[in-house]
């Protein structure tokens, strides 16, 4: 692979640095300037933006870091709470948090922080791992056993498992308000199993999905909330 005139050996690092999550461009609002992603992997979903727009990532994986320092315009590499000091206040229209909030000792405290990361008028987009899914749930109360695994809604470096209502009560408690909150995208099932998911599904709107999606807005100026 190929980009901005230097070759990007994709094959020795993990493939779930690599992913583009073109699923939550549908959350972006308008055509954002400057764009801050929270564990940005390789950088790959910065492809989903126009070639103009200022995007700087975290990421504490050192080789994906350095994968992503060729895309973005900016990358700090460690973890948020250890360069977040460096990161300008009020600066970003949007910052991106795809599947790192569950690594997060202390979610509640970055959601507290990165609102002051934020212009006026700009928000952030989440996804986070869906435990309240049918394969999940099956394991659980059908088999009475669950695993944890190398990658998935039982990663064994989650920290912290969400079901759509307990993600929107912590989001709504560190005083973000709620534009957009549900389950995407569905999983692949059998038509047997659609069909008897379906009804199932009247019950539980999420079953069918493995991550919660959401666009997220400050309730409230974010020079009310704590550095870490």
């Amino acid at each position: 692979n190929r980009e901005g005139g230097k070759t990007m050996n994709t094959e020795t690092i993990p493939e779930y640095y690599l992913h583009k999550r073109t699923n939550m461009t549908k959350l972006v609002l308008g055509n954002p300037e400057r764009v801050l992603e929270i564990g940005c992997g390789a950088g790959l979903f910065r492809t989903n933006f126009n070639d103009d727009v200022e995007y700087w990532g975290v990421e504490p994986y050192a080789q994906a870091a350095e994968m992503a320092k060729q895309r973005l315009s900016r990358v700090f590499e460690g973890y948020y709470d250890a360069v977040s000091d460096k990161i300008p206040e009020h600066l970003f229209d949007l910052i991106v948090c795809n599947d790192v909030i569950e690594h997060m000792p202390d979610p509640e405290g970055f959601l507290r922080n990165i609102q002051r990361k934020l212009a006026d008028g700009g928000s952030m987009i989440v996804s986070v791992p869906n435990v309240r899914n049918a394969i999940t749930l099956f394991d659980l109360l059908v088999k009475g056993d669950f695993q944890y695994v190398d990658q998935g809604v039982l990663d064994y470096t989650h920290f912290h498992l969400f079901t759509k209502k307990s993600f929107v009560r912590m989001a709504k408690k560190c005083g973000w308000g709620i534009d957009v909150c549900e389950p995407s995208p569905p999983q692949p099932f059998k038509p047997v199993k659609r069909v008897l998911l379906g009804f199932i599904k009247l019950f539980i709107p999420e079953i069918e999905s493995t991550q919660i999606v959401a666009r997220l807005r400050p309730k409230r100026p974010a020079e009310n909330f704590r550095r870490f």
